[in-house]
């Protein structure tokens, strides 16, 4: 049986142009946290990227990064002699409403245990604590498909929904045990966007309105009818 304690640390929202020379500067952070202490599933809203925010320059490319640290340690407890090797980590999974698209880690630790054969001993009628083990991996999603950059851009707003899960890879030899696994899992997620900084976008046409048109009628024929009044 296992009693998994799960910790998610931050999501962030990273708004970045990026000008001829590929100098990045932000422009738009958001970050949102959550904590429990199990198993967790949590869902974060983030910002699509607005044109009309950036000088109505279209978006070039989107980025997506997902980063996870995992600090797990685990008791073994066994009625007869019994050795054990392995690692423990946690699964955590980003799938983004705007294309579906899902970033997937699986962080284990670097440090496994029991890795001298037969392994860790586990001595009948005693416990015996391994850890605390930590390890973190990154992955990235970017994409300039213009389907994808389409699906990113707009005045509203995407979900992400976040979750980890707790893993264990054990191998026993001499007998069962049991074990009890406390995993602190943290996953941080980034939305990156990039637009030409160089870009030249040409504002649109004045063109006069109907109240404006009508204004200038007027105008014209009250300016011919003080002529014929002067000719008359």
């Amino acid at each position: 049986m296992s009693l998994i304690k799960k910790t998610l640390a931050a999501a962030v929202l990273s708004v970045t142009a990026m000008s001829a020379s590929a100098a990045l500067m932000e422009v738009q952070s958001q970050t949102q946290t959550y904590n429990d202490l199990t198993v967790w599933t949590q869902n974060f809203t983030f910002d699509l990227y607005n044109p009309a925010l950036e000088g109505g320059k279209a978006l070039e490319k989107v980025v997506l990064s997902l980063y996870g640290d995992v600090v797990t340690t685990i008791s073994f407890s066994s009625v007869t002699d019994t050795y054990v090797s392995g690692s423990a980590g946690a699964l955590v999974l980003a799938t983004n409403s705007a294309t579906g698209s899902t970033v997937s880690l699986d962080v284990s630790p670097a440090d496994s245990f029991g890795n001298t054969l037969p392994g860790e001993l586990v001595a009948a009628g005693t416990t015996v604590e391994i850890g605390p083990l930590s390890g973190d991996d990154m992955a990235d999603w970017e994409s300039t498909d213009a389907a994808d950059l389409l699906a990113f851009t707009g005045p509203g707003t995407f979900d992400v929904d976040l979750s980890a899960f707790g893993t264990l890879d054990l191998t026993q030899v001499g007998g069962n045990v049991s074990s009890q696994q406390e995993t602190v899992a943290t996953g941080t997620y980034t939305v990156t966007y990039f637009v030409d900084d160089a870009a030249v976008v040409t504002p649109p046409s004045a063109v006069p309105v109907p109240g404006t048109l009508a204004l200038m009628g007027l105008g014209l024929l009250a300016l011919g009818a003080r002529k014929r009044s002067k000719s008359a």
